[in-house]
């Protein structure tokens, strides 16, 4: 069964899920539970490895190598969630999967860190401002690590490996950007 399939099947279900970018990784990118997916994307909600809320992530496709599910780890992460009481903001997830995230992180105002393809590159953590669908390319304002603007940046879509939002570091940028 090809990843594609695999996220159709596991799309209306609740469990905890292990993604994996890499083949040969004992450890996964993340957990969490999948929101949504379409052709090229899948939105998680994600589980840290304590059990606790920890963000959304936005994935390409393209760039999940295993998805595993139904071991003591993922169900170890789904009872302590439970446990907690944690929960999620509802992503109204449509047929474009990526435009209805974009609208939920922009309504909230929520920072995300852009996990750019070339491992090279650093990633940004940014305010997500404007995607443009026909040149498939995002707008952002950046923070820098007080939580200052430090500028703007336009990335192609294609040149994105994942786009989180929420997780802790996130969440540490934006705060430290409130709190001026």
């Amino acid at each position: 069964m090809n990843i594609t399939e695999l996220l159709r099947e596991k799309q209306s279900t609740s469990e905890v899920l292990s993604v994996f970018h890499d083949e040969q990784a004992s450890s996964p990118a993340y957990s969490g539970m999948l929101a949504a997916a379409d052709g090229e994307c899948a939105l998680f909600y994600c589980v840290s490895p304590a059990g606790k809320y920890d963000g959304y992530i936005l994935d390409f496709i393209k760039n999940i190598a295993n998805i595993r599910s139904g071991t003591r780890y993922e169900s170890g992460r789904a009872r302590l969630f439970r446990h907690y009481k944690q929960a999620h903001m509802p992503v109204a997830a449509e047929e474009d999967i990526k435009t209805c995230f974009f609208a939920f992180i922009q309504k909230h105002r929520f920072t995300v860190n852009v996990t750019l393809q070339d491992p090279k590159q650093n990633g940004l953590i940014a305010f997500w401002e404007a995607y443009d669908a026909g040149n498939r390319t995002l707008k952002f304002t950046l923070l820098n690590e007080y939580g200052d603007i430090s500028g703007e940046a336009s990335v192609s879509l294609a040149d994105i490996k994942q786009i989180s939002s929420e997780r802790e570091t996130e969440r540490t940028a934006r705060n430290l950007h409130l709190l001026g």
